[in-house]
């Protein structure tokens, strides 16, 4: 009988522990799959660190309520003769010019903190596709008005590199992947140039309408007025929130047309996520 009793317990334990290596087993698996969603961009301050994937992908799978499909912001219309050139350094044993980083824009307060390699989603034209090896700048704004569109040309010699920025707030930092998904060249910075454009602030039309996230990657809009809005418009990046920094330049806006007095809506944005996104900012219009 206490043979029996033995080996029954024998059987247990060995049915725990396997039990506890699967789940073992899958909670490696799920970090792993988060550790992937973190760019190490931050974590070492050399040229050649490799930065990964930074994103959840919204859901194939849009649900049952409305979706809207999200529009790139894209660069307002501006002179493009308003350059700013940034100041370089001679390099001592070539006497080379070299852009030092980081560096800050003249007179704007954008600050070139570094580039890098990226490994991991592309974000910069709406597709999400896999990509290795594109060059990444992290770009921070130090100063106190939101930029509202920023172009910077970074040049290697003769090869050149283009990051793009929409809506990145005062204070805050965004990692944005080349424009064209060029790699980074082996040879150092030796010149950019800037083109940035400034508002005065990015509002939230919190006296006309509210913006809630369901934290299902829909949005519920509510008109707090007696009066018909024609339009609004949601301005919103891609964000993580344990990093502090928005990934991408890109800024998408979703429009809501004729939002009923004291109505409301509940849409699905594409390239929206509740646990990676973030609404930056909320206009209406009267047309």
């Amino acid at each position: 009988m206490n043979e029996k009793k033995k080996g029954a317990g024998v059987k247990l334990l060995l049915s725990v522990v396997c039990l506890l290596l699967i789940a073992v087993a899958v909670v490696a698996a799920v970090m792993l799959d988060r550790a992937d969603m973190l760019p190490s961009i931050f974590e070492k301050p050399t040229r050649q660190l490799e930065a990964t994937g930074s994103l959840e992908a919204p859901p194939e799978e849009q649900g049952p309520k409305e979706t809207l499909t999200g529009e790139i912001m894209t660069m307002p219309d501006e002179d493009q003769s308003a350059q700013v050139t940034l100041p370089t350094q001679q390099d001592p044993e070539t006497g080379e010019p070299v852009l030092s980083l980081p560096c800050r824009v003249p007179g704007y307060d954008l600050v070139l903190e570094r580039i890098a390699p990226y490994s991991g989603m592309y974000v910069e034209d709406g597709s999400n596709q896999k990509v290795s090896d594109v060059a990444m700048l992290l770009v921070r704004n130090a100063g106190s008005y939101p930029v509202e569109y920023a172009e910077l040309a970074v040049n290697y010699g003769d090869a050149r590199l283009v990051f793009r920025v929409s809506a990145l707030p005062a204070g805050k930092s965004a990692v944005v992947q080349e424009q064209s998904r060029k790699a980074m060249p082996e040879a150092d910075p030796s010149a950019c140039k800037a083109l940035v454009v400034r508002r005065a602030q990015m509002g939230q039309a919190t006296q006309q309408v509210s913006v809630t996230d369901n934290g299902d990657g829909t949005l519920t809009i509510r008109n707090l007025t007696d009066q018909p809005i024609p339009t609004v418009r949601i301005f919103y990046k891609y964000y993580m929130d344990d990093q502090s920094v928005f990934v991408g330049g890109i800024a998408f806006t979703v429009r809501i047309t004729r939002l009923a007095a004291n109505g409301e809506t509940t849409i699905q944005p594409s390239h929206y996520t509740s646990s990676s996104s973030r609404i930056v900012m909320v206009s209406t219009y009267e047309e």
